[in-house]
């Protein structure tokens, strides 16, 4: 048998190996970065889909911003992210005003990211063009 020592060292050890295992962050969409002298953002999108995660880098710049029914500003300082905010959409709220909406578009000449959350005169919509997008190598697969 074990003695009250070795079992106390043993819970330690699997609690200790426990403890230091990292969950994978949600998927969603982390802002990691701004630029003000280029009014660029810098975002990680992470995506689980298949089995497989995918980690994307997303260098941004604001091309409008609209809040609720104030006119529509466009200008490369309008949108408002906070760096370290990890933003996962949830369309299927039972309240409007938590809602958040992320979507990529293309068109013919570029590449843009939507963002819209809240609803009614807090409804903010913010869509930026995508001037460089990455598949970053995911560490957690090692």
């Amino acid at each position: 048998m074990y003695s009250a020592k070795g079992l106390a060292s043993l819970l330690a050890v699997l609690l200790l190996s426990l403890g230091c295992m990292k969950k994978p962050e949600p998927d969603g969409y982390r802002v990691v970065g701004y630029d003000a002298a280029k009014n660029q953002w810098t975002v990680i999108r992470t995506d689980t889909s298949d089995g497989k995660r995918v980690k994307e880098k997303l260098v941004l710049v604001c091309d409008l911003y609209k809040l609720g029914d104030d006119d529509l500003s466009i200008d490369p300082r309008a949108c408002q992210l906070e760096v370290g905010d990890l933003m996962v959409v949830n369309v299927s709220t039972s309240d409007p005003q938590k809602s958040l909406d992320i979507f990529k578009m293309s068109g013919p000449s570029d590449e843009r990211l939507v963002i819209t959350e809240g609803d009614g005169s807090s409804r903010v919509s913010q869509q930026f063009v995508i001037v460089k997008d990455e598949i970053l190598p995911d560490k957690s697969d090692r």
